[in-house]
């Protein structure tokens, strides 16, 4: 697919494959094999000093990682902190400020060793208390991809400054790969202790003990981090700067890359109709399974007439034709038909046996009539606001489609376009919306990033539960799937959960996609971790 630079395949189900491995001890499997020219590049050493520009779509929502999962704010942010672990290409836990652990037999408890020499960026020591904080009384609280997982969390010890242990109500088979800075992302304690974590000052302007310390935050222009000189790894980072750039318009991010202002688009944001243009580049390196496994979601607001009712559910997705999606919101690249609310790529978790309502329009004007929704005079039946994120191209197009096709069961459709700044409170807090779309990632596991759609614990969390559905079998079976490290009983688990939704229906998969990251070739040390906000302090210039 690349000419020349750096290509990465991620074999697709492998993710989980090593998570598995890794919770139960075993020698992992390896998922993702550079090409002959990455492996090259691999052997290069590494160049310090330069500045690195990341294209973002927006403002972060806030900059504290433990309350939001906004790309914005991750590719901003995540050089600030560190978590306990880190991530490689293939979501392996490698050692962060964790410089070593060890695991129980009973896959119960967690025994973390912590790096003696490791500083906040205030200069002062990171310890046990300062992890134990930023896990239970911030991320666990507001996180919603942490919520879910650390309620498996029975007690928290802390016996020295470098030792936090961790004990579970039951094992899991993601726990240790969710203590990385996407999930925990370890803040001083004195800093937050008697606040409101989601009011804190220290949201806009963070200390953290990661490679890159807070510069500037420069709304709607751009994030400055600037190297940490006493990052507790010695030779990192390599770089000077790590700079946000905020470009809402994927056409002007591609024109940014072309002319050398721009360094990496991550590929959450990379608009597929640009993709011929981004390869224009002399070198471009591109990652074509970045990340995890996604999907582009309707979010129905079940708790707001007319989606109170499934078969009004139902009506919606049957007038959806999916392959329409793909082609003209995703323009035929790295997007394909969705089948099950798992996405067919976690292969040790989709379940190609359930099957999604089928494209029918007469069916679903037939079902909108038995639900009670008559056309008027005018030939409407109801009317629908449809929202998605400003930053959100795929989700942009997507919209219009679906405006066309709600036409055709009689349905009149308002689009409304959302600055991504406001998406968690009006559309995770408040709730208001009919419909919403989103393109959102499953982070490898379904525990890690699918449960915070539909689990009840999850409403009003920002990119939770925005359905603000509610289902105790649900609840039961994420928890099931979440508390053993058993293939064959997680693979029943969520069996269990793609059945209920495809008939409760409170979002639809529209599509499954992948990411394709796009870097400059000046760029080395890059798609070494899922994101590149996973080790940015890897990142240098080569010229």
């Amino acid at each position: 697919m690349v000419g020349g630079n750096a290509l990465i395949r991620a074999i697709a189900g492998a993710v989980t494959a090593t998570l598995l491995a890794t919770s139960c001890g075993q020698a992992p499997n390896t998922a993702a094999t550079p090409s002959a020219t990455a492996i090259v590049a691999s052997a290069e050493t590494p160049r310090s000093g330069g500045s690195f520009v990341i294209a973002i779509a927006g403002d972060p929502q806030t900059l504290n990682l433990n309350l939001t999962t906004d790309t914005n704010a991750s590719y901003a942010a995540s050089g600030i902190f560190n978590g306990l672990v880190a991530l490689d290409q293939n979501f392996l836990p490698t050692p962060d400020l964790a410089e070593s652990w060890t695991v129980s037999p009973d896959g119960k408890r967690y025994d973390f060793k912590l790096a003696k020499n490791a500083l906040f960026h205030d200069g002062t020591p990171v310890t046990s208390e300062d992890v134990r904080f930023s896990a239970l009384d911030i991320a666990g609280k507001y996180l919603s991809l942490s919520i879910p997982i650390f309620k498996n969390i029975a007690t928290v010890e802390t016996p020295d400054a470098n030792t936090i242990v961790f004990t579970l109500k039951a094992p899991s088979a993601i726990f240790l790969n969710s203590l990385g800075v996407a999930g925990l992302a370890v803040m001083p304690k004195k800093l937050y202790e008697g606040s409101d974590p989601r009011n804190n000052p220290y949201n806009s302007k963070p200390i953290g003990s990661g490679p890159f310390k807070f510069k500037e935050w420069v709304k709607g222009d751009h994030v400055t981090l600037v190297k940490n000189d006493r990052y507790f790894k010695k030779g990192l980072p390599y770089l000077d700067e790590h700079i946000a750039r905020i470009i809402p318009d994927g056409g002007s991010r591609t024109i940014a890359f072309q002319k050398g202002d721009v360094d990496y688009i991550p590929g959450q944001i990379v608009t597929r109709e640009q993709v011929p243009d981004l390869k224009k580049v002399a070198g471009y390196q591109e990652w074509d399974h970045a990340g995890a496994p996604g999907e582009l979601l309707v979010y129905f607001n079940v708790t707001a007439k007319p989606f109170t009712d499934a078969r009004v559910r139902e009506a919606f997705v049957r007038a959806i034709d999916q392959k329409e999606i793909v082609e003209k919101a995703y323009f035929g690249v790295g997007a394909e038909v969705a089948t099950s609310h798992i996405p067919k790529d976690l292969k040790a978790f989709h379940d190609p046996s359930v099957k999604l309502p089928a494209f029918d329009v007469a069916k679903a004007n037939a079902l909108l009539d038995d639900a009670g929704l008559k056309k008027g005079a005018d030939g409407v039946r109801a009317k629908v606001r449809l929202a998605y994120a400003n930053t959100d191209g795929s989700s942009k197009n997507a919209s219009a489609v679906l405006r066309d096709r709600f036409t055709d069961i009689g349905v009149q459709t308002t689009i409304q376009v959302i600055d991504t700044t406001v998406v968690a409170n009006s559309v995770f807090g408040k709730g208001d919306f009919d419909i919403f779309l989103a393109q959102v990632t499953s982070k490898g596991d379904p525990e890690l990033g699918i449960a915070r759609f539909y689990v009840t614990s999850s409403i009003g969390e920002n990119f939770g539960n925005g359905s603000r559905y509610t289902n105790p079998e649900i609840d039961k079976a994420f928890a099931d799937g979440g508390s053993t490290i058993d293939p064959a009983a997680r693979k029943a688990a969520y069996a269990r959960v793609q059945q209920i939704l495809a008939k409760d229906l409170p979002t639809f998969p529209l599509v499954d996609k992948v990411n394709l990251d796009f870097a400059r070739p000046e760029i080395g040390g890059v798609f070494q971790a899922p994101y590149e906000y996973y080790r940015q302090e890897v990142l240098w210039r080569r010229k």
